[in-house]
């Protein structure tokens, strides 16, 4: 719906807003988002990928300087922090491996490790061999330190030595990558080291030309057999079919370069020799020391400080184990912010050791940069040595500094140099005074203050949550919140803000997932902190509406993170609305079906602990709690025997039929999907399984067919797909029997007048018989009136015989040449030999099985079932009505397929045994009486030969045939039961009747035999659960957390503010219309100004005018036409079907009212047979223009299921509608008076008349606080009824001062008039032009009477339409006079319109068919049977 912020200086209150829900705007899909992020860190995930061997190759030959370096003295010496100077070389080369082995491992410590120091060209190849030979298809890495040699070639050289160390020899790097294979990561420490790069991309394109070479080679020297190849294969797929290796793929290789080609290495002498191995290996100590040497604090802090950093890497509750901690989350969120996403996937998310490399090589960047030397990498980073981050960094390292030496050197120390002499200095040059401190231990400093620097960035992170979502760009914090969640001191905020942010939609949870947030959340589960529970469970709710796959990881794991949900439920302590999300997740687990979802849930009783929950009162008032568990309920059962038992034995599909009345459609359409789930079990079937079947389809025939919400019956159409699937033969059955009557009872009335008597039928069958297309029938939709008489041509068309002729004139039927029922079978039965439409033939089908249908007094469950079926092929709503007519289509084509193979097998059997015969006759005529037996029928083999049909009448097409059991070919494997015995359904429900013997499988749903646990696909389908689910990937977070309301059962939620376009045309508007309206009263002017004049198509029907916009509705009925009437000369600016073209409803509109005047205007339409349609002009909120063209928001039958009394027309309905309270008053020729709720779409209340032959024909009730309904009958009494009192009956007054049938009714409240009288009043008018008000709180006797037809007093007095208009306590009576006699309250006449006088001249004045005042204006409508339609009012001087 769309909004508009008002101006702050507004106090009105939010106003109702009816009709403009999710359900109602949305459409009913689930998330056709497609998420950019979300896919690349899935896909990378499957190809994690493990360094598992490390080769260090260390070519230092220390004491002898390469002979092209010319290094300066004082140099750079250390390696590896290690001083070789005045060391055994030898010595000093395997510590310096050493140490390098034991950098690496504080990153992968598992990985395999073997060094070559000072190596020949032999130890090189050998270590790579064996390194490779290990690793298989895992990463070896390859670190070369070549400070004690030559520079690389230009020829793609690297140097080692001989064995004598007299020589340096060059190695090929094309050498090296055959010894090494991929994938590989190289690490490059030594000058020139991008040359190195160059080459060794030069030679992995000479392998790949080698490899295609020889693959050729391969393939035309390979013996016979030789493989298929095929000319669009690529090369790899051809070496795969003939067994040769694999491409090489040596581009893919990561390399890492301490500098480019022309460049040396720092020879600082306060740096490490190898600079960029102390970057990638121990950043902490390198930073730290880069940072003293920078910034020239050598002074104050010594260079050895590096050495004497506290705590370990692995403790983040130490100093050095923190300041790993936020350098892992700088550089993430550095690389994160800076890279393409799938190269940070690549890079940082799935090899420990590389993402640890890769992170130090974003400072080594910054570091040596600063040495003027550029590092090198394949694949290529983007340049981040100037990230504002950094100085995050450097800001870390001064307080980590300050701390360090503190603790190390304290200031302001207290020196004594005698017994009184004191004096204190930060320094002392002598160490000859007596230190009275005590001396600081080394643990002393992990009491040192933890760095702010998470806090910082947390409270940043929390800004941008305020201010900077408008962007649809994550916050460069994110990636240091995920490292907050290792922190158990900020975790809940971590999580808190996490799921904050994941709440701003899909976008962000595909940016939170990209950057690693799974893993996280996932070890998290195994924490007992109950502060945690909410915010964990939110987040993952979170990632499962986005990527369902996760509910993989959730149940594979062997951590059991399921259980954290269901424990959360099982928590009474829990707040209900927290339980909302464990909901949520548990359902997603169990998303299609996931078996092993399944069965772990149903191991743990969940079918248990959702029935108790929907029990418990207290958390049944949680609206969304409801609905995740009713559809996690039916998840659950989906395809899953063991919970289907389980719920069975726990009869827990009966505690969700109970949520078939909730007032919450989308529970109730929940309830539905959950038993559609149960009933749609593959399981194999027996008696109780089949009884619970029925029943359960049967409860929601009775119950959903003609449910207000358009969710459920879609959902109930969906769920009863699978009993008509399952059960299919038997409804094939019931529709040929069906049909059979019809046809017979319509050939028997054109042979002879049919006496409805004689033969002992209901009076329905004979009005199917003598029927026309054209005429109206009670309770159903029919033709439209212009179509031909469809009955009359069945009796002339030939009988047909035994073996089911098809009637000719289904050869010209409009589905000729297609598979379809008609034309084997219905068409023949049912169409005359008129051609119609596919539409008209289904309608005209489906209308006489639905009467005949009805006009029996016992229906059996099949019946029922089919029944409702039918109703629902009818729907208001197309969508509905077209899911409906696949099932129905579907049954009429089995049926079709049966009639064609027993006719076939009647022609192909010319003679039948004695026998048989004998056995034939034993079977009662169809003709005989109907005989009830109690118990069950013995079941003789004579009864197994001849199949009785479903309602126990034998057919005659089948008379004298007999078909040997043979299976049926269908996608499920059924039998097909026209060659099986088929019993009355009743029968499964009858005491002691055992209808389950292995003779009899007619009414299991599957044959042990034919048992397959495939799953039949489904004709219909809905996206009801997705679009339900779709709601997690919007923002909810506060909905759950109860700071907004809960959009469908808090009522407050569908308030909304008018539009200051709105709100200032109904201010104008008042001012108008109270000046209006005094003037009026004054007598000062007169109401007879012409607004509008229109010819229409059609007479109208209907009138109401748009109360901000200057448009009038008119409806003949059918058309809905929105006429401008301010313009100079009127014109129509819309026009629309009433049915929004669906052929299967022929209802008339008899009422219109406009709802939410003031915020999202729409149309309400009421039809003669109780349907009401809710269309959406589509204006503009703050215009009176059209935004787009009308849609029909929702429809529903308010009376269809009440008995309908006799009257002049077999339906005839009133309405009532409450801006102020939402409900709709419905009641007419019936015994009722429906309230009618639009927020829950449902009935919320029958008042009972009390009149037994009376028919309502005007009904209202108070808009302000008062409770009264007010009803007019057609005898002339006005009753009033509170609702409120409990009983039967809450009529509180009966008024009988009128006594012809009342034609307008009101009530006028102070709060609505502009008088200063108070009270509530009654204004009642009759047909005979008497009118009568009432104040009925006060006393019976009427305060005003008046007769608006004094004039015509001994001619026909009659008053046709009568209204009132609360706002200006004004009376409208349009009479024959013609003229419109409009009064106030006190019964002063205050104005007469002539609308006659406008007309042509010569033109013939009727009958006036509609009137309506205006809401505010003193403006009134009035249309007339010459299609007139006219508007009248005040004059504009």
């Amino acid at each position: 719906m769309a909004t508009e912020s008002v101006d702050d200086a507004r106090t009105d209150p939010p106003v109702p807003t009816w009709f403009q829900e999710s359900r109602h705007v949305e459409k009913i899909i689930g998330v056709a988002e497609e998420i950019e992020e979300r896919d690349t860190w899935r896909r990378y995930s499957k190809e994690r990928m493990k360094t598992v061997s490390v080769a260090l190759v260390l070519c230092l030959n220390i004491g002898v300087d390469p002979p092209d370096v010319q290094k300066p003295n004082p140099c750079a010496r250390q390696e590896c922090w290690i001083d070789p100077h005045g060391m055994n070389p030898q010595k000093a080369i395997a510590k310096i491996a050493s140490a390098l082995q034991k950098n690496y491992e504080r990153w992968q410590p598992r990985a395999r490790y073997k060094n070559a120091n000072d190596p020949t060209v032999e130890d090189v190849r050998r270590l790579c061999q064996s390194m490779r030979r290990n690793a298989k298809e895992e990463r070896v890495l390859f670190h070369y330190n070549g400070h004690g040699v030559p520079r690389p070639t230009e020829n793609g050289e690297i140097w080692v030595f001989n064995k004598n160390f007299t020589q340096y020899i060059p190695l090929s790097i094309f050498d090296l990558q055959s010894w090494m294979s991929h994938p590989s990561v190289y690490v490059w420490d030594c000058s020139s080291a991008g040359l190195i790069v160059r080459s060794f991309n030069r030679f992995a394109d000479d392998h790949e030309k080698e490899w295609v070479k020889q693959l050729d080679e391969h393939m035309e020297t390979r013996p016979p057999p030789l493989p298929v190849i095929q000319a669009e294969m690529k090369l790899e797929e051809k070496a795969k079919a003939f067994g040769f290796r694999k491409k090489p793929n040596f581009k893919e290789c990561i390399q890492l370069a301490a500098c480019s080609e022309d460049e040396l290495l720092p020879m600082d002498p306060d740096l490490p020799a190898d600079l960029f191995t102390s970057c990638l290996t121990t950043p902490i100590q390198i930073s730290i020391l880069w940072y003293i040497v920078k910034n020239d604090l050598k002074d104050r802090f010594p260079l050895s400080i590096v050495e004497k950093i506290p705590g370990q890497l692995t403790d983040r509750r130490t100093l050095l184990g923190e300041l790993n901690w936020i350098f892992t989350a700088i550089t993430d969120t550095i690389a994160w912010n800076a890279l393409p996403k799938e190269l940070f996937q690549k890079l940082f998310r799935l090899d420990l050791l590389l993402a640890s490399l890769f992170r130090s090589f974003l400072l080594a960047e910054r570091i040596m940069r600063a040495n003027q030397c550029h590092v090198v990498s394949r694949p290529a980073l983007p340049s981040v040595f100037d990230h504002p981050l950094w100085d995050a960094w450097d800001y870390t390292l001064d307080l980590c500094l300050s701390q360090m030496y503190e603790s190390t050197f304290p200031t302001n120390k207290l020196w004594a140099l005698g017994k009184e002499i004191y004096f204190t200095r930060s320094s002392m040059r002598y160490n000859i005074l007596i230190d009275l401190n005590n001396e600081t231990t080394s643990d002393e400093i992990a009491d040192y203050t933890h760095n702010w620097f998470f806090i910082d960035q947390l409270q940043a992170f929390e800004v941008w949550l305020k201010y900077g979502v408008e962007q649809r760009q994550p916050p460069q914090q994110l990636p240091v919140v995920l490292q907050v969640l290792l922190s158990q001191v900020h975790r809940v905020k971590a999580l808190e803000l996490l799921a904050r942010f994941l709440d701003l939609g899909s976008w962000a949870v595909g940016h939170a997932l990209s950057v690693g947030i799974f893993p996280y959340v996932l070890k998290l589960l195994q924490s007992a902190t109950k502060e945690l529970r909410p915010w964990l469970a939110f987040i993952w709710a979170k990632i499962l509406a986005v990527e369902p796959s996760c509910q993989v990881d959730l149940i594979k794991d062997k951590d059991r993170g399921y259980m954290y949900f269901i424990q959360i439920l099982n928590d009474p302590h829990t707040n209900p609305r927290q339980k909302i999300v464990p909901a949520y997740v548990t359902a997603a687990l169990i998303e299609n079906n996931y078996k092993p979802a399944q069965e772990l849930l149903t191991e743990n009783r969940y079918v248990t602990l959702c029935i108790e929950l929907l029990s418990d009162t207290a958390l049944g008032q949680c609206r969304l709690l409801r609905l995740w568990l009713l559809i996690g309920l039916g998840r659950l059962w989906a395809d899953h025997d063991d919970a289907r038992w389980q719920a069975i034995r726990l009869v827990a599909y009966e505690r969700v039929l109970e949520f078939l009345d909730d007032s919450v459609p989308e529970v109730r359409a929940a309830a539905v999907y959950s038993l559609g789930c149960l009933v749609r079990n593959r399981s194999e079937n027996n008696e109780h399984a089949t009884t619970i079947d029925h029943e359960v389809c049967d409860k929601l025939s009775a119950k959903c067919t003609f449910d207000g919400s358009v969710l459920v019956r879609a959902e109930l159409v969906v769920a009863m797909q699978w009993f008509i699937i399952d059960f299919e033969n038997r409804f094939a059955n019931l529709t040929i029997d069906l049909d059979e009557k019809i046809e017979k009872f319509a050939n028997e009335c054109g042979a002879k007048k049919f006496s409805v008597a004689e033969h002992g039928f209901d009076h329905a069958l004979l009005a199917i018989s003598e029927e026309h297309g054209h005429e109206r029938m009670s309770g159903h939709s029919t033709l439209p009136r212009h179509k031909p008489p469809t009955t009359e041509a069945i009796p002339t068309a030939p009988r047909r015989s035994n073996s089911m002729n098809l009637d000719p004139v289904a050869e010209n039927s409009p589905w000729s040449g297609h598979e379809s029922p008609s034309k084997d079978f219905s068409t023949g039965l049912f169409l005359p030999k008129k051609r119609l439409s596919r539409e008209d033939a289904f309608k005209l089908r489906s209308i006489r099985q639905m009467r005949l249908l009805e006009s029996k007094t016992f229906k059996e469950q099949s019946e029922r079932i089919w029944l409702s079926l039918l109703r629902l092929s009818l729907d208001p709503i197309k969508r509905i009505a077209e899911m409906a007519q696949v099932l129905v289509e579907h049954v009429e084509q089995l049926a079709a397929s049966k009639h064609r193979k027993l006719s076939s097998a009647h022609v192909n059997r010319p003679s039948i045994t004695r026998n048989s015969e004998e056995k034939i006759k034993e079977v009662p005529d169809s003709n005989a009486p109907v005989t009830f037996t109690i118990g069950s029928p013995v079941l003789s083999s004579s009864t197994s030969l001849r199949p009785p049909t479903p309602n126990g009448h034998i057919r005659k097409l089948s008379e004298n045939l007999i078909l040997p059991e043979r299976p049926r070919t269908s996608s499920r494997n059924k039998l097909d039961s026209a060659a099986m015995p088929v019993f009355h359904q009743s029968a499964i429900f009858t005491p002691k009747r055992n209808m389950y013997t292995p003779t009899i499988k007619s009414l299991s749903k599957l044959e042990d035999s034919a048992f397959t646990e495939e799953p039949v696909p489904a004709l219909v389908s809905t996206e009801f659960v997705p679009w339900c689910a779709k709601r997690f990937t919007e923002p909810i977070l506060d909905m759950i957390q109860g700071h907004a309301g809960d959009g469908l059962s808090d009522r407050l939620a569908v308030k909304s503010m008018p539009s200051d376009w709105a709100y200032h045309k109904d201010e104008g508007l008042l001012q108008t219309a109270k000046r209006e309206i005094h003037l009026l009263t004054t007598m000062t002017a007169q109401c007879d100004t012409q607004q509008l004049f229109v010819r229409s198509d059609r007479e109208a029907t209907s009138l109401v005018w748009s109360q901000l916009r200057p448009h009038l509705y008119s409806c003949d009925g059918r058309m809905i036409v929105i006429w401008r009437w301010e313009a100079q000369k009127a014109l129509c600016v819309r026009r629309f079907s009433s049915a929004d073209g669906n052929p299967f409803v022929d209802d008339i509109v008899c009422d219109m009212h406009v709802l939410n005047e003031m915020t999202h205007e729409l149309l309400m339409t009421g039809s003669d047979n109780g349907m009401i349609r809710v269309w959406d002009p589509c204006y503009s909120i703050h215009s009176h223009e059209f935004e787009a063209e009308p849609c029909m928001i929702t429809a529903a039958y308010l009376l269809k299921d009440v008995t309908r009394t006799i009257a002049e027309k077999p339906e005839s309905t009133v309405y009532s509608w409450n801006q102020q309270s939402g409900r709709i008053l419905a009641s007419g020729n019936v015994r009722l008076c429906r309230i009618w709720d639009v927020h829950a779409e449902q009935t919320v209340q029958d008042v009972h008349i009390g009149a037994k032959s009376c028919i309502t024909t005007r009904i209202c009730s108070d808009d302000s606080c008062s409770e009264l309904l007010a009803l007019g009958l057609n005898d002339g009494s006005v009753n009033l009824y509170d609702p409120r009192i409990p009983g039967k009956s809450q009529r509180v007054m009966s008024l009988r001062e009128l006594q012809r049938k009342i034609v307008g009714l009101s009530f006028i409240s102070s709060a609505s008039g502009t008088q200063s009288d108070t009270g509530l009043r009654l204004v009642a008018g009759s047909e005979d032009g008497e009118i009568r008000v009432w104040e009925p709180r006060m006393f019976q006797e009427p305060v005003v009477q008046l007769n608006a037809c004094e004039e015509l007093r001994g001619k026909e007095m009659i008053m046709p339409k009568m209204e009132v208009q609360p706002f200006g306590q004004l009376i409208g009576c349009a009479t024959v006079l013609p003229a419109v006699r409009i009064y106030d309250i006190s019964g002063k006449q205050l104005t007469d319109i002539h609308y006659s006088e406008a007309f042509m001249s010569g033109a013939k004045v009727g009958w006036p068919t509609a009137m309506r005042f205006h809401q505010l204006r003193v403006s009134v409508a009035v249309a007339t049977r010459e299609r007139f339609i006219s508007a009248y009012g005040m004059s504009n001087t």
